[in-house]
């Protein structure tokens, strides 16, 4: 897999690796760390004596933390149109009459 973070290939490969997201494999957890390392990087300014790398292991744990939200928000969705087996007959009961 070939990332744009080259420098960074490593913590990518391994928190991508070691993350547990629903439906996401973990190349799709890479792909994203290495996009939001792309974009977040430059913003990097070295306060209180921090370093890029633990800068950029900031970013990736906070774009792990936004991935497990999406996917439990897109569970939740989904299981909010589940029906029962009680709903789904007062519904076709209802329809008949």
């Amino acid at each position: 897999m070939s990332l744009y973070n080259s420098k960074y290939q490593d913590d990518i490969l391994g928190k991508a690796k070691t993350s547990r997201i629903p439906n996401m494999e973990w190349q799709d957890v890479a792909q994203e760390l290495d996009i939001a390392l792309w974009q977040k990087l430059d913003k990097f300014q070295g306060r209180n004596n921090a370093s890029e790398r633990t800068f950029a292991v900031k970013v990736m744990r906070n774009t792990i933390l936004d991935l497990v939200k999406f996917a439990n928000r897109q569970k939740r969705q989904i299981d909010s149109y589940h029906l029962s087996l009680d709903e789904i007959m007062e519904r076709e009961y209802a329809a008949e009459y």
